[in-house]
């Protein structure tokens, strides 16, 4: 029943269940990822984030994924501010 999925940790490799998780989200709308993909490179945190989970986010969600490191104001129903994401499901 899940709609709007906000990814564990920075969405890294080991933070959301495949099987047992997003694989079982069949209404997912939108995905929210905390994420710095810059500083996560500077600080040797590795690739976040990871690759194979973005793309799959983006595969299962109706209208997109969200990044607080990527501006997406054009995601239907989401209103972007320099503090907040404004949702509407």
């Amino acid at each position: 029943r899940t709609r709007l999925y906000k990814v564990g940790h920075h969405a890294s490799h080991n933070a959301t269940l495949r099987d047992l998780g997003l694989e079982l989200m069949g209404k997912l709308e939108l995905a929210l990822i905390p994420t710095d993909a810059k500083m996560a490179k500077k600080v040797k945190w590795g690739t976040l984030p990871w690759g194979p989970l973005l793309s799959r986010l983006g595969e299962k969600s109706k209208r997109g994924v969200i990044r607080t490191d990527v501006s997406r104001a054009n995601i239907a129903g989401v209103r972007e501010t320099p503090l907040f994401y404004e949702v509407t499901l």
